[in-house]
């Protein structure tokens, strides 16, 4: 039996029977992505909306049919299920997907003992070594365009918890060397992720490499300056100074909040202990917290493949709007291709100070059904929904109780 292998982590590739695959067409390939990581039916209407969302109907059926010829002709027959009106994998075929076989290592890995569960984490980290479909994009499909950016910022989450997962385990085992390695590697996904910053600077300092935590401070001042024109929080600089002085580390929110029953916050604590080794210029413990699961931290936003340049008066304008107190909804007009996601996602990174509990992004474009709304604005948020059959809520109202006290765009 043929069996068709999809590394949709990094630059995508499709290999068959160990062999790699050219397919012709970009959007061809979205689509054999797009059912990947669906692999359910879908209209054609969807589909054809999803990928030709610029054109009539009937066009975009008609290029639809070409692109599952093109894809038929490059892997064979047998991979899909089709008719008249709706298109999916076939349940039968052998079909690997490296971000399904991701995901099931995280579903599993909280249900074994502590060891294996290490061991599925750190495989699944090692799959998830780049961004979801590096590269990746076809042209003039914008609706394709949102849902791989609602795709990316999930899974960039997902791989960011996974590696704070290994941090903190692996500090708690004293193997600090591994806690170092995905320490860096969850830095490496959003360098303006100042937590990630101060969890190295204690790192480095925990295992006498004084002068990596100094250094640390200073890379941080310095992409915080250059990216965003601000400096590091003072819990930063006093992991810095408690540093510099060699006393004692500042306890500090590594990802979340801050502690419960403290004036600041309602996460939990994590002390992790030196567990026999010697203390290093006089640190006695690397400080995590966990942040709590009733008050999700907001998303990293979705990383840019280049930088942002231009749209000045633009971005003025959307911060003056912002300010407003009274202003709840801001529509970016444009044709489609002239850079509005991208806008919008510089003006979020710009003002995001501005904002408490943070800002989140939440691509809407590839849904059909009102309904769709509220889960998808929960999974960006990483709220956990209730079934409405065993919770009094739906998940508006759900997804509403968790949004009303924060202070978010």
């Amino acid at each position: 039996m043929r069996r068709l292998s999809l590394r949709l982590f990094g630059s995508p590739q499709v290999i068959m029977d160990g062999e790699p695959v050219t397919i012709a067409r970009a959007k061809a390939s979205a689509l054999l992505f797009y059912l990947a990581m669906n692999p359910e039916p879908h209209q054609r209407n969807h589909l054809a909306t999803l990928l030709w969302s610029e054109r009539e109907n009937a066009v975009a059926r008609t290029y639809l049919r070409q692109a599952l010829y093109t894809l038929s002709k490059a892997l064979g027959d047998g991979w899909f299920c089709s008719d008249r009106t709706q298109i999916g994998l076939d349940p039968q075929a052998d079909v690997t997907v490296d971000v399904r076989r991701f995901q099931q290592l995280l579903a599993v890995a909280p249900d074994l003992d502590p060891q294996t569960g290490i061991e599925k984490l750190a495989l699944a980290a090692r799959l998830a070594d780049d961004e979801f479909l590096a590269g990746f994009g076809p042209a003039d499909a914008p609706a394709f365009d949102d849902w791989l950016f609602f795709h990316r910022q999930a899974l960039q989450r997902q791989r960011s918890d996974v590696l704070t997962r290994l941090v903190t385990q692996f500090s708690a085992q004293g193997d600090f060397g591994r806690a170092l390695e995905y320490a860096q590697q969850k830095l490496a996904l959003d360098n303006l992720d100042e937590s990630a910053h101060q969890t190295l600077m204690r790192l480095y300092a925990y295992t006498g490499r004084k002068r990596a935590a100094l250094r640390q401070f200073e890379q941080c001042t310095q992409v915080l300056a250059d990216e965003l024109g601000v400096t590091p929080a003072a819990d930063t600089v006093a992991i810095y100074e408690s540093i510099r002085r060699g006393s004692d580390p500042v306890p500090v929110d590594g990802m979340g909040e801050l502690p419960a029953g403290t004036p600041d916050g309602d996460a939990s604590v994590e002390a992790v202990g030196h567990r026999g080794y010697p203390s290093a210029h006089g640190f006695a413990h690397v400080a995590l917290l966990t942040p709590p699961a009733s008050r999700p931290a907001a998303p990293a936003l979705p990383e840019q493949p280049t930088h942002f340049v231009g749209r000045v008066a633009e971005l003025a304008r959307l911060g003056e709007l912002l300010a407003e107190p009274d202003a709840r909804l801001i529509t970016v007009v444009a044709p489609g291709g002239m850079g509005k996601t991208r806008l919008a996602l510089a003006s979020a990174r710009r003002e995001a100070a501005r904002y408490r509990d943070g800002v989140c992004f939440v691509a809407l474009a590839a849904l059909t059904d009102p309904a769709e709304v509220a889960p998808a604005v929960a999974a960006a948020l990483g709220i956990t929904l209730q079934a409405t059959a065993s919770h009094t809520q739906t998940p508006d109202e759900q997804v509403c109780a968790t949004l009303r006290d924060k202070e978010m765009l």
